[in-house]
């Protein structure tokens, strides 16, 4: 296996989403920098074997669906069989959970929490991506959750930050049906619900830039009220313009009308992606820099 088909069958820019997400949370909880930053990189690394493991189980399990979306995946393309991609699943997973014991004990529990609920989603014998809002759900609980349950984990003596968990996990919940705009054809006839099969495309995208909107809405008035910090107010502010940056991929999403052939993931699920990353970390790094 060389390393193009490596990175298209456990799709490692995942990552930026993962590493970012429990940074932003860790600074978050420690209004800073904390004094040890090895626990938590341990915990990093930890959190990404088991991202790279449960990306490589998804493809084994979407397979049948690869080959009317993305047949050049490669499992549908025959780069890889069925049984390497199952190893290489099972490898990730057995390095998540050995990392997990040179960090803080309790990260075991929020890593434990992302291999079961990333396993319920794609097996077939319970298959949780078969309902309509499988994505958003799972997607905020493993990329949103985990992440900042994680952080605190390793920083378990600290008050947990309630307001910015449910923003951090929501803004992750958001952008969460964006992802199977770029599946609808396979996943129709393979009868998966899905947000865009139920409402359409545009109306997709309308739901989820009202949600991102709400909640940097929200944000905007905790800091007014003085429930959290005032210096977060230029996080959101700076965030909104983010967000009309988003509106504006959206509207040029919407416009397109060429169907592309895509290997990992559409220009647009990139772009939500990294803005909400974006965000979180602006967030974080606000608890630094002001």
């Amino acid at each position: 296996m060389n390393l193009r088909t490596f990175t298209d069958l456990t799709i490692p820019h995942y990552l930026i989403i993962t590493v970012f997400s429990t940074f932003s949370a860790a600074l978050i909880i420690n209004n800073g920098i904390p004094l040890e930053v090895l626990p938590l990189t341990i915990a990093v690394i930890s959190l990404s074997f088991a991202l790279l493991g449960f990306n490589t189980l998804n493809m084994i399990h979407d397979s049948e669906l690869d080959k009317i979306n993305k047949p050049d995946r490669p499992i549908p393309s025959g780069k890889v069989s069925v049984k390497e991609a199952k190893y290489l699943s099972l490898s990730m997973f057995t390095c998540s959970i050995i990392s997990a014991f040179f960090t803080e004990i309790m990260f075991l529990l929020p890593l434990c929490f992302f291999i079961v609920i990333s396993t319920l989603y794609t097996i077939p014998q319970i298959h949780l991506k078969k309902f309509a809002l499988s994505s958003p759900l799972i997607g905020a609980t493993l990329y949103g959750v985990t992440p900042f349950i994680s952080a605190w984990s390793v920083y378990g003596h600290q008050q947990f930050p309630w307001v910015f968990f449910v923003f951090f996990s929501g803004l992750i919940f958001s952008i969460g049906a964006t992802k199977d705009i770029e599946d609808i054809k396979g996943e129709k006839e393979h009868r998966i619900s899905s947000i865009p099969i139920k409402v359409g495309v545009k109306k997709t995208l309308y739901l989820v830039l009202s949600c991102i909107f709400l909640l940097l809405l929200s944000m905007l008035a905790l800091s007014f009220k003085g429930v959290i910090n005032p210096k977060f107010l230029y996080s959101t502010l700076i965030s909104f313009l983010l967000f009309f940056f988003l509106v504006k991929t959206f509207l040029k999403e919407l416009r397109r009308q060429k169907e592309e052939n895509v290997v990992t993931q559409s220009k647009t699920v990139t772009i939500s992606m990294l803005t909400i990353v974006l965000m979180q970390l602006i967030y974080g790094l606000t608890t630094v820099i002001i």
